[in-house]
C-alpha cells in the first residue's frame, strides 16, 4: 500500500480508503504477500480489467478521429507539442527528485511561457504520424 500511496500521491491512510472502496466496488482484490506478511498486493479484479481495456479502446478510437480531422503537417505540430510537453514535465520530476525549491522548480519550468514559439521552432524529422493524416 506504501507504494501504491506514493504513486497516487497520496497519504497512506487516503489510499486505503480508496482501495477500500474499489474492493467493495468489486474493481480490486487485495492480496497478502506471501514473502513479507507486512506487503498487501491490490490486484484489478477480470471486470475491472475488462472496464480498462473498453475505456483504452474508446480513448483510441477516439483520438483516431480527432487526428483524422488534422493533415500532415498538423499532426507533425502534434507530435512536436507532446515532445515539448514531454520534456517539460521530466524536467519538473528532475528538478522535484534534485529537491529544488519551489522557486527554483517554477524557474525552470518558467519556459513554459515560450512554448507557442518554441514549438514553431521544433524539427520532428524522421518522425511519423500515429494515423495517416488526410493530405
Amino acid at each position: 500500500m506504501n507504494d501504491l500511496s506514493q504513486r497516487m500521491e497520496v497519504k497512506l491512510p487516503a489510499a486505503s480508503q480508496i482501495v477500500d472502496r474499489l474492493v467493495k466496488r468489486g474493481m480490486v482484490e487485495r492480496h497478502n504477500d506471501p514473502n513479507d506478511r507486512r506487503v498487501v498486493r491490490v490486484e484489478l479484479t477480470p471486470a475491472a480489467r475488462a472496464m480498462v481495456n473498453t475505456l483504452r479502446e474508446k480513448r483510441d478510437s477516439r483520438m483516431r478521429a480527432t487526428l483524422e480531422n488534422l493533415d500532415r503537417d498538423e499532426v507533425e505540430q502534434v507530435i512536436a507539442g507532446l515532445r515539448l510537453l514531454g520534456v517539460a514535465a521530466e524536467t519538473l520530476v528532475a528538478s522535484e527528485r534534485a529537491g529544488l525549491t519551489n522557486a527554483a522548480a517554477d524557474e525552470s519550468a518558467s519556459g513554459l511561457a515560450a512554448f507557442p514559439q518554441r514549438l514553431s521552432r521544433v524539427s520532428i524529422e524522421g518522425s511519423a504520424p500515429i494515423v495517416s493524416p488526410n493530405s
